[in-house]
């Protein structure tokens, strides 16, 4: 491979092609979340979907709003869940960690949505307005 070829490659696309690797994504985690210790076992991680656009629909508003993660991990380890996302980008951008809370909140709607829609298609009633 030539600098030329090189200078094509976006070293964001790099940095999300060796995070895929569960052994180099576990690593990367206990090294900058736990003082190196082995918290994240590789062979626990589970690759899950990027894709957390949905749609909002409220009485005065109906929006698409389409959002992807760079890479999102599940590590199961006993009944621990843990979550695991990674957002890479090349400089410092202030507002990340506003980004992240809207990327996580919308994929926390995107859980109620789908809970709504199994409840719905599978005729489950339900005892009280808290539920849903």
């Amino acid at each position: 491979m030539n600098a030329r070829d090189l200078a094509k490659v976006k070293a964001d696309t790099s940095f999300k092609d060796v995070l895929r690797d569960n052994v180099w994504f576990a690593d990367t985690f206990n090294a900058f979340c736990f003082e190196g210790k082995s918290i994240i076992d590789p062979n626990k991680l589970e690759e899950l979907d990027t894709d957390i656009s949905t749609v909002i629909d409220m009485p005065k508003l109906l929006e698409s709003v389409i959002k992807v993660r760079d890479i999102v991990k599940k590590h199961c380890d006993g009944v621990d869940l843990v979550i695991l996302a990674v957002e890479s980008q090349m400089e410092i951008h202030y507002a990340m960690p506003l980004r992240n809370m809207l990327m996580d909140a919308l994929s926390y709607l995107k859980q109620v949505q789908d809970i709504a829609r199994h409840n719905e298609q599978n005729n489950i009633t339900l005892e009280g307005s808290a539920e849903f």
